[in-house]
């Protein structure tokens, strides 16, 4: 699959302790970057706290989407569904393939 420039998919596991994930790319175009930016995929996780409220938990880039891949098995320990950020499509985040 081609990336489209930005891709993001997120699944929030039920917990406990209930966090949401999410992985996104971003791919800069080198001539349009300023040296300092990073290209690669973003992984967050966010985790609810006594009050309910998502609160920062832990974040990483990784350089490619099979890196990616390696993280959710860490963090995510139910059964989650991945969902495209933007549509809310299911997809199964294992069978997608992304020209790195």
């Amino acid at each position: 699959m081609k990336k489209t420039g930005h891709e993001c998919f997120v699944a929030i596991d039920e917990g406990p302790p209930k966090r949401r994930m999410w992985l996104s790319s971003h791919y800069l175009v080198p001539e349009q970057s300023p040296s300092h930016h990073l290209s690669g995929w973003e992984i967050v996780i966010e985790q609810k706290d006594a009050a309910c409220k998502w609160q920062p938990h832990w974040d990483t880039i990784a350089d490619t989407f099979v890196e990616a891949l390696l993280y959710p098995p860490e963090y995510l320990k139910g059964d989650v569904v991945w969902r495209e950020e933007k549509t809310g499509k299911i997809v199964d985040i294992y069978k997608l393939e992304f020209e790195e």
